[in-house]
């Protein structure tokens, strides 16, 4: 009985031995698969990093173009506000353009007219000294 049990725990270890050799095996496999995994993500990290270094440049010569068209639209807008304000200025003098030719018009009316006056004056004058003539 005592050769029967221990027949049975050799059998039992021997079982147990088998299945945890199984084991150790499958964790073997999963951490070669997961150190695969890994080193593979690592890579992947790497070439990730090296585009993002490749890029960098790239974005700052985006951005600089970016902040040369800001400082270009400044300017534009700076030219918009000084053609404004000659435009401005040039409208205010052809009024005054047109107040001074409207004045010159009216004064060239009056003379008209007292040249039209003096002249009816000096044909009335004339028909007087005619008449004293005759």
């Amino acid at each position: 009985m005592a050769t029967k049990k221990i027949a049975t725990l050799i059998g039992e270890i021997q079982r147990e031995t088998v299945l945890a050799v199984q084991v150790m095996s499958e964790g073997t496999r999963e951490v070669r698969e997961g150190t695969e995994i890994v080193n593979r993500s690592g890579r992947g990290f790497m070439i990730i990093a090296e585009l993002i270094g490749k890029a960098t440049p790239q974005l700052q010569e985006v951005f600089s173009a970016i902040q040369e068209m800001a400082e270009g639209s400044q300017h534009i807008v700076t030219s918009m506000g000084q053609v404004f304000s000659i435009s401005k200025d040039t409208a205010a003098r052809s009024q005054a353009v047109a107040a001074a030719v409207d004045e010159q018009s009216a004064a060239i009316q009056e003379i008209s007219a007292s040249a039209t006056r003096l002249n009816r004056m000096a044909e009335r004058l004339q028909n007087t000294v005619d008449h004293f003539r005759m």
